[in-house]
């Protein structure tokens, strides 16, 4: 294993226009499973806070991650002032703590914590707290074809929770590797429309942080539609 390193501008907690750089830590292998490994779309969406935290009014905010891996995500909200639920399943919880306590300097050991979810599950009604939240984060987590109906599964029992709850999904669009590849994110848009619970807003490259932006990382945000009687 080795650590990786972020740079994060954090605003100045007085609410003035001054700033300040912050190291965000997280230990990952060279390779491996998708979940030891910081993946590009990752960066892209920490950055992307990062670059929103103003617009975002990040600060405060109880965000919630799923499929954190190694939580690269969900720290960086943390270290710009959000409570941080770091999610993923139970095997990979040892190293989402590894990387809490990695942080635990620069960011307070109450602004983030880790918790086993497994997507598609029913969560019992004494943890569904979990799921009351402001901001949700995904970052690539659409490559796989068995884990679609089980996350779109776990998207809809947060907006039912929170339904004020914007979900932020970083993905690389792999589409022109394989047409197996292509045939998943269709499936994915689908299942999304479907649903017919969310708008879909896809942000544009120029709203990413411009260091950290591709033309093949995209980020949406899904925020439920009103009801006819709002």
């Amino acid at each position: 294993m080795f650590e990786r390193c972020l740079e994060v501008n954090v605003a100045a907690e007085d609410g003035s226009s001054d700033s300040h750089v912050k190291e965000v830590k997280v230990s990952q292998e060279f390779e491996g499973s998708e979940a030891v490994v910081v993946w590009d779309a990752a960066l892209v969406l920490a950055h992307f806070l990062e670059h929103n935290r103003s617009s975002f009014e990040l600060r405060g905010k109880r965000v919630l991650e799923l499929g954190a891996g190694t939580g690269i995500v969900g720290l960086v909200a943390a270290g710009l002032g959000c409570k941080v639920t770091l999610t993923d399943l139970p095997e990979y919880i040892p190293l989402l703590e590894k990387n809490i306590e990695l942080n635990s300097g620069g960011i307070p050991r109450d602004f983030v914590k880790s918790k086993s979810l497994r997507w598609g599950e029913e969560i019992n009604q004494n943890e569904r707290t979990v799921l009351e939240t402001d901001l949700v984060l995904v970052s690539d987590c659409i490559y796989y074809e068995a884990s679609l109906d089980p996350l779109l599964s776990t998207l809809k029992a947060v907006t039912e929770a929170s339904p004020k709850a914007l979900i932020l999904i970083c993905y690389e669009d792999r589409s022109l590797s394989s047409e197996a590849k292509e045939k998943i994110q269709r499936r994915f848009f689908e299942l999304v429309e479907a649903a017919a619970l969310w708008s879909v807003h896809h942000y544009d490259l120029t709203e990413c942080h411009p260091e950290f932006a591709s033309e093949d990382i995209h980020v949406i945000g899904l925020q439920k539609k009103p009801s006819p009687q709002e």
